[in-house]
């Protein structure tokens, strides 16, 4: 069941980009066809069987490859089953001149099923040097355990005050402070929001004491890594918001931004622009970005079939000859 929901997940992730998805479709089907004729080598011959089970190594590289690209993992991970339904969800950051910040999220939700201890998390985003205790967390609950993860991550486990119950609709709060860095090549920032769960209504408000020029909502593409914020933010500002609601209430301040039943597995990415940031980010654009990892790319994804179609007809000749 496992491999059919990565399947199904994966190709679903391709609506974004459906030309790569049909280059990944036929390296896949390339595959599973060079692997088959291998195994037939290797049953028919005696001499050819190191070339043939090299064949095997080569064809299923690419399967690997192709199922578990770091991206489809993510969207399989961020589309597994969920017990709550969050009816509504509000996620707010405030930033402060001093460098400090304020990120709150407060969500109605209910559990179809008995929640369990597992089901009572939250993850914090910690900068360098930052620890727990001065990220100062509120919540309507009491912390019983806090881990540390890669990536600055802190993993806080709870216990809620109230007893939560299964079709009972439970108010959850939490709040944490955690440092805000700014400097003259801090030129944007985004307040990204995976869709993991099935969610009624969806709101983003920022407020900042830092003036901003432009804001710009969009869904992220799959075809493109969460930490590729330099390709993400290209990409929003060519989409121009066409697929996602805009925001309103856009000022030097801030903005709102909401959308009602999102998809789950969806990514919504807002985006905001200091003062003079589009131009130093497009200037920086011109100049050099890093681009998409090799098997996410559309070009090289076309070299790599190409070389594989002539060592394949190359080695098949050699077998039948």
């Amino acid at each position: 069941m496992k491999l059919l929901t990565i399947i199904k997940n994966k190709f679903n992730a391709y609506q974004d980009d459906p030309i790569l998805g049909i280059w990944h479709l036929i390296t896949l089907v390339f595959s599973i066809i060079g692997i088959a004729e291998s195994i037939e080598w290797i049953i028919n011959t005696e001499y050819e069987i190191y070339i043939a089970s090299a064949l095997i190594i080569v064809f299923a590289t690419l399967i690997i490859l192709f199922f578990l690209r770091p991206r489809a993992m993510k969207y399989f991970e961020v589309t597994r089953k969920k017990k709550n339904i969050v009816l509504e969800q509000e996620n707010k950051m405030i930033i402060f001149k001093n460098g400090t910040s304020k990120y709150s999220l407060s969500q109605k939700m209910i559990f179809e099923k008995d929640p369990e201890p597992d089901d009572f998390t939250i993850k914090m985003q910690s900068s360098e040097g930052e620890s727990f205790e001065s990220m100062n967390l509120e919540l309507n609950g009491t912390v019983t355990n806090v881990e540390k993860q890669k990536n600055g991550i802190i993993k806080v486990t709870f216990k809620p005050d109230e007893d939560v119950k299964k079709y009972q609709v439970w108010d959850f709060k939490y709040s944490y402070t955690p440092n805000y860095k700014f400097d003259k090549d801090n030129y944007c920032d985004s307040i990204r929001v995976p869709i993991a769960y099935k969610i009624g209504f969806q709101k983003c408000v920022l407020y900042t004491e830092i003036p901003i020029e432009k804001v710009i909502c969009f869904k992220e593409p799959t075809n493109i890594p969460s930490n590729n914020w330099e390709e993400l933010n290209y990409y929003g500002l060519k989409t121009k918001s066409y697929n996602s609601p805009s925001p309103y209430n856009v000022s030097e301040n801030g903005f709102e931004w909401e959308i009602d039943n999102p998809k789950i597995g969806d990514v919504y990415n807002c985006t905001f622009f200091y003062d003079k940031g589009e131009k130093k980010f497009l200037k920086k654009k011109k100049r050099k970005i890093k681009r998409v990892r090799l098997f996410r790319n559309l070009k090289y994804s076309s070299i790599i079939l190409a070389i594989m179609t002539v060592v394949y007809l190359v080695l098949r000749y050699l077998l039948i000859k």
